[in-house]
């Protein structure tokens, strides 16, 4: 399928683990975009939720297929409801996001990686209060926890090449 509508400047997609029809599209202008592929072929997207001017770097979708998060370049990681307009949680990093990711076996957990070394883990019950871990003196890219157990995460850095677990 090729979406006939442009799109502005790919950054990350997320297809839903729930819904086989859902793909959530980050953009460099601040924006996610629900595509779904149950609409009409002219026109598949659902909605457009902008955050502000900074670039979008990451998103994940939540186990539930009802929310995702998306990672910013100014540090904010927002969660999002895909029947609401505005996000429903907004948390602050001190620098840009490279990568986030839902924990699979706590859904109210989460990681992120930032442009500083610094591997944060939160959960959104408990608002801005997390961990902050500082991972690597290079930048940290990305981030995936093990499906296999809640507490093992491997991220990748920018110094060598390195994964680390």
């Amino acid at each position: 399928m090729f979406l006939h509508r442009p799109i502005p400047s790919l950054l990350d997609c997320k297809w839903s683990s729930t819904n086989p029809n859902h793909i959530i599209v980050e953009t460099n202008e601040g924006g996610s975009c629900l595509i779904d592929l149950n609409q009409d072929d002219n026109n598949p997207r659902k909605s457009f939720l902008t955050n502000n001017d900074s670039h979008t770097l990451s998103v994940d979708w939540h186990t539930n297929g009802e929310s995702f998060l998306s990672a910013y370049s100014d540090g904010i990681v927002n969660q999002w409801f895909i029947d609401q307009p505005n996000p429903k949680y907004t948390f602050r990093h001190p620098t840009l996001v490279t990568c986030v990711t839902w924990n699979p076996q706590d859904p109210n957990c989460y990681a992120s990686t930032c442009h500083d070394g610094n591997l944060c883990i939160r959960d959104i019950r408990n608002g801005n209060d997390g961990i902050t871990i500082k991972a690597d003196d290079s930048r940290l890219l990305s981030c995936d926890w093990n499906w296999h157990g809640k507490s093992c995460i491997a991220i990748a850095t920018s110094d060598r090449n390195h994964i680390k677990v």
